[in-house]
């Protein structure tokens, strides 16, 4: 599984999931496909809430990726209490 933080910059820096792979929702239609070459690869997208994850989802799948997830129930702050987001 792909996992794609799509936040800014500054929430990236202020805590993330390990091995997550930083790409912002606004530059990821043009730069998605130097970390996920495969378009049938699974794909998990997070951010604060769900909102701009969602959004990046759909361009995903316009660009014709087949397994694309949206982590919404919580978001980064269900991670970083689960303990799966460094700090």
């Amino acid at each position: 599984i792909i996992v794609i933080d799509v936040r800014s910059d500054e929430e990236w820096v202020s805590g993330h999931v390990a091995g997550a792979t930083h790409i912002p929702h606004t530059d990821i239609s043009q730069t998605i496909s130097e970390t996920a070459p495969d378009k049938d690869a699974p794909v998990l997208l997070y951010c604060r809430s769900g909102g701009r994850a969602s959004n990046a989802a759909n361009s995903l799948i316009s660009l014709g990726y087949s397994d694309v997830r949206v982590l919404t129930s919580g978001g980064f702050a269900e991670l970083r209490e689960a303990g799966v987001a460094t700090n």
